[in-house]
């Protein structure tokens, strides 16, 4: 999903909610969790700034999830649903040699759809940065601060943004993941068993 907001929509969007800070001059990510998704945003006014976290954040930028990015241009998030792929090789940590010699990976995208790749198809990125065979590089856009006439935002998914994802999880069933195999990928650790068994 992506919008894009004026900063004359910004600072009416805020006054709406009784936060005056004079025109919106600046918006920028300004906290993120460990695992990536936004904490914080904040706007920066005329005649003052406004922080906003939580839920608030969603409502006042409009947005599904927490798993965003701004940026002043327009910038390539997915492409039709799928988790954008590049060059990179694949390692197994521990091993002796820790390159794999697979033949193909399996590739859960953002959509929940299961995809064949080769080794060197596959590229994994952060959202910041891409690691390829040449090392890393940006991914296109970065949490500065946001300055231009129009911001544009980009994310995925539907929630939070932590734990199971729901088409994710209906795609593994619909591959013929029983309900225990799914729930032990989401949660690693997890021990399934009869109530009475812990007791």
């Amino acid at each position: 999903w992506a919008v894009h907001y004026t900063m004359q929509e910004l600072t009416d969007e805020l006054v709406k909610r009784g936060r005056n800070i004079g025109d919106v001059t600046s918006v920028q990510i300004t906290a993120r969790h460990p695992e990536g998704t936004v904490a914080e945003v904040t706007f920066v006014g005329t005649m003052g700034i406004a922080r906003y976290s939580k839920s608030t954040l969603l409502s006042v930028l409009g947005l599904k999830s927490f798993v965003f990015a701004m940026g002043a241009e327009q910038f390539v998030w997915s492409k039709d649903g799928q988790a954008v792929v590049t060059d990179a090789e694949v390692y197994i940590q521990g091993a002796e040699d820790s390159r794999s010699e697979t033949e193909t990976v399996c590739v859960i995208g953002a959509d929940g759809e299961v995809t064949e790749l080769e080794p060197g198809e596959l590229r994994i990125s952060n959202g910041q940065t891409v690691a390829s065979p040449e090392g890393m590089r940006s991914a296109g856009w970065t949490d500065d601060p946001v300055e231009s006439s129009v911001v544009y935002i980009a994310g995925s998914g539907w929630g939070h943004g932590v734990g199971m994802p729901q088409t994710s999880a209906r795609n593994m069933a619909n591959e013929g993941y029983t309900c225990e195999d799914i729930l032990e990928y989401y949660y690693e650790g997890t021990e399934i068993d009869d109530l009475e068994n812990f007791r």
